[in-house]
């Protein structure tokens, strides 16, 4: 059956959103994500909600404003995507404001899946909370918000985007808050093992407390995320 520009252009629009989903969400963005599977997950998905959400009323019908629309809906997925993978960056800040604290951001390494460098326990918590993105379903989360978004903003109708900048910026106070939450534990210990350091070297002269420090802050660091791993996976 052949298949009229209507319903190609109504498949565009919604093939834009999602492929804007998948170019800023966790996971999806990532290298390690085999293409051709990717492909085919945004493919597999756009034909599913093509069959269950109606078309634009008003089809664009000229190349430039179809376009526009086609770019529309391409910013709207990212946006969606972009707030889930804010989540997963406030823990990563997190770790990186921990990584600070206890010396070892000359570990960096590269992370072959963002191609960014990366330290250890910004790693780690990244990795940690993606597994916990997981374990409460967050992928299913995201397939959900992605479809209550045409009910929100209908195709083909583009949204208030200055609006909606200014509530991602809200947003990102907010979890950015929650990363050094996260990390205040080890700031603090270390804070108050480097006023003991300051001490020792005032009673001690001699003693090399900058070498004494990168030795203790390390140990001291790990011990104490140990401590709160339960409670941070539970926040």
């Amino acid at each position: 059956m052949a298949l009229n520009a209507n319903q190609l252009g109504h498949f565009a629009l919604i093939l834009a959103r999602v492929i804007g989903l998948f170019v800023s969400a966790p996971i999806f963005k990532s290298r390690s994500f085999f293409t051709p599977a990717k492909i085919a997950l945004i493919i597999w998905i756009t034909l599913i909600f093509w069959f269950v959400i109606p078309a634009p009323i008003h089809m664009p019908d000229a190349s430039f404003t179809f376009i526009l629309a086609i770019l529309s809906e391409l910013l709207i997925g990212i946006m969606i995507g972009f707030v889930t993978d804010l989540l997963l960056s406030a823990v990563e800040f997190g770790g990186h404001l921990i990584d600070a604290q206890m010396g070892l951001t000359t570990g960096q390494t590269l992370d072959t899946t963002s191609g960014n460098s990366t330290t250890i326990m910004s790693r780690l918590l990244r990795w940690s909370a993606v597994i916990v993105f997981f374990i409460i379903n967050g992928h299913h989360m995201m397939m959900s918000a992605i479809f209550q978004s045409f009910k929100l903003l209908p195709l083909a109708q583009p949204p208030n985007f200055m609006a909606a900048s200014d509530e991602l910026i809200k947003l990102g106070t907010v979890l950015f808050g929650v990363g050094t939450q996260i990390a205040m534990p080890i700031i603090l210990v270390i804070f108050f093992l480097d006023f003991a350091l300051g001490m020792v070297s005032r009673v001690a002269p001699q003693v090399n407390v900058f070498q004494l420090g990168m030795e203790v802050k390390p140990t001291a660091g790990a011990v104490v995320f140990i401590m709160m791993i339960p409670f941070v996976f539970d926040y």
